[in-house]
């Protein structure tokens, strides 16, 4: 019979070897460099956002941002969400109704009271 010490270390050995072998299998990088100018790994995400909305309210501040509430399509009755352009953008709402394809930046290019304030890029209707 194998002594009660002895199994036991046989068994924390064999897990322990285990361990580093499943350590070094996942731990070692597959690959060299990243095909890339830099070499490391990178994820591109578009600089832009898009809203599929209905305008509903809006207001121009301190003459140099635009605040604008939107009702998202097909949402219910109660949500709206608020954007801060910044500029006057007015112009590029004049004549559109029903929904609209808002296109901005999705980083903010200024502040209005702490506020960061967003580049409009396009506005489209949307046709029924």
């Amino acid at each position: 019979m194998i002594n009660k010490k002895v199994a036991a270390w046989l068994v924390i050995g064999t897990a322990v070897i285990f361990a580093l072998a499943v350590a070094r299998a996942f731990g070692i990088p597959t690959a060299g460099n990243r095909p890339n100018s830099v070499g490391v790994s990178e994820t591109y995400q578009s600089p832009v956002t898009y809203l599929f909305d209905l305008p509903i309210d809006g207001q121009i501040l301190d003459d140099r941002y635009t605040n604008i509430r939107f009702k998202p399509y097909a949402t219910v009755a109660l949500y709206d969400q608020t954007v801060l352009f910044c500029g006057d953008v007015t112009g590029q709402f004049d004549g559109k109704t029903g929904p609209v394809v808002v296109t901005y930046y999705t980083q903010a290019s200024g502040r209005h009271d702490g506020i960061g304030c967003h580049d409009l890029v396009s506005v489209f209707t949307v046709g029924q």
